[in-house]
């Protein structure tokens, strides 16, 4: 092992580069994990993403702290529910797979291949819906009533009108909600209104064990009777769509999970100023178009033989996707059925969703 780490290194330094891996919490991980940990804060330049997702977390902190000071008496309330309290209202068995899932994200391809009106016109029995909050208003309209909603934004001016409609407060006493603790707390009230239940979690910002983790300092502000380590702490890929992924398999042990609606990219003929992060490029940019462009860039995906146009909030979401796949058990299979955009590579099987709704159908009934 000391050979691995550098040649020639004396025992005594190499016992104390040993003990320092220790200290930093890292003492039955490899040598390699470690090494990358050091140096996640060294760079002699700062790059484009580091850029734009430092710009985002400044412009976004104060918020999320806000949200959760907000949101802290409800989650410290008698009545409040966490993660775990899904798992026996959903009744989800010790042993995976218990069954096949899907989760619905809100990109252009639901409407494109009318992927809503499918699923409710031909949703096999025990396939469980996932829906990130995004898309929860168009699918009850149609009647589907999904098995567990996620939401993790905290910007209320963005997500609000994804709840403020009079179907919610229809079918809102059948709702399931995972709520992120920095969500927004106008959209947890009007939920909460509406009848939903919620289910609180942590989203996992930075690594709990380092010196003023944002996650330590939540977790020990949710310290309770009942959760004596406070609220979990779920690793969420940045977006509600990977959220959903990871409780789909790491909480509710379903598998296969399909995915539609998670295009993490646009077409390559989107003109940039009308993308979602194209403010935030802009004002780092000082309204330069050309210096804008820089942070973009286009992927071919060669299981649909297709290009497409990612940001720099996009080309993240989809490495954290792909890096979240090394790490998932092997009886996990994910299946994107989005039909566009940039998810593909090891351990996704790209599929049309008209395929994996035969395949869950066929294994039910052969059941």
């Amino acid at each position: 092992m000391k050979d691995f780490v550098v040649r020639g290194l004396s025992d005594s330094d190499f016992r104390k580069l040993q003990k320092r891996k220790e200290d930093d919490g890292f003492g039955e991980r490899s040598w390699k994990e470690w090494l990358e940990h050091l140096v996640v804060d060294v760079a002699l330049e700062e790059s484009l993403s580091d850029r734009f997702h430092r710009a985002t977390r400044e412009k976004l902190s104060d918020l999320w702290l806000a949200n959760f000071a907000r949101n802290l008496p409800l989650i410290m309330g008698p009545d409040a529910r966490a993660l775990g309290d899904l798992l026996l209202d959903l009744q989800v068995p010790g042993a995976p797979p218990a069954g096949p899932a899907i989760v619905i994200g809100g990109g252009p391809s639901l409407r494109e291949h009318r992927h809503l009106e499918m699923l409710a016109e031909s949703c096999p029995p025990g396939l469980m819906l996932i829906a990130t909050d995004r898309i929860l208003i168009p699918l009850l309209r149609l009647g589907v009533i999904p098995d567990l909603v996620v939401s993790i934004d905290g910007d209320h001016e963005v997500i609000a009108r994804f709840v403020d409609d009079p179907v919610v407060d229809q079918h809102g006493s059948k709702l399931r909600v995972a709520m992120a603790s920095m969500g927004a707390p106008p959209v947890v009230e009007r939920l909460v209104r509406a009848g939903a239940t919620i289910y609180w979690f942590h989203p996992l910002f930075d690594d709990p064990r380092r010196q003023g983790s944002l996650t330590a300092l939540q977790r020990g502000m949710t310290r309770s009777a009942r959760w004596p380590q406070g609220l979990p702490a779920v690793s969420c890929g940045g977006h509600a769509g990977a959220t959903g992924w990871v409780l789909a398999h790491a909480l509710l042990k379903r598998s296969p999970i399909g995915l539609i609606g998670l295009n993490l990219g646009y077409p390559v003929d989107e003109p940039l100023e009308k993308t979602q992060c194209y403010p935030v490029i802009s004002e780092l940019t000082s309204g330069d178009p050309e210096a804008a462009r820089a942070y973009f860039t286009e992927i071919y995906n060669p299981d649909l033989g297709q290009p497409a146009l990612l940001d720099v909030m996009f080309a993240e979401f989809r490495r954290h996707f792909l890096e979240m796949l090394e790490r998932v058990p092997p009886w996990v299979r994910t299946c994107n059925c989005t039909q566009g955009g940039s998810l593909f590579g090891p351990g996704i099987t790209t599929l049309p969703l008209a395929r994996f709704l035969e395949h869950v159908a066929s294994k039910e009934t052969s059941a």
